[in-house]
């Protein structure tokens, strides 16, 4: 995953963003400039086909533990389909 898809990650689905779900974390990112859209989605798709990123990594980011690598990485996967299209509601982690 790359810096700015892992600062987005700190930023906007650490423990207090992940469960706010009223926001649009769709709309936020999108309101961002193209190149940096494209970066945090870039991040995302690598680390969904690399499985780059730890449990234990994504807690030291957020804050929240998944009991293990296949709960994270269906929510990442959801989270990924929500920012790049908004066709689903923005998850909340199942922990």
């Amino acid at each position: 995953m790359n810096r700015q898809a892992k600062r987005f990650i700190e930023t906007y689905l650490d423990l207090e963003g992940a469960y706010d779900t009223k926001d649009g974390l769709y709309e936020t990112l999108h309101s961002f400039n193209p190149d940096y859209i494209e970066a945090i989605l870039q991040g995302f798709s690598e680390a969904l086909k690399n499985h780059s990123v730890s449990v234990g990594e994504y807690e030291s980011l957020t804050s929240i533990e998944f009991e293990n690598e296949e709960s994270l990485y269906e929510y990442l996967a959801v989270i990924y389909r929500h920012l790049c299209s908004g066709d689903v509601d923005q998850p909340v982690p199942s922990v």
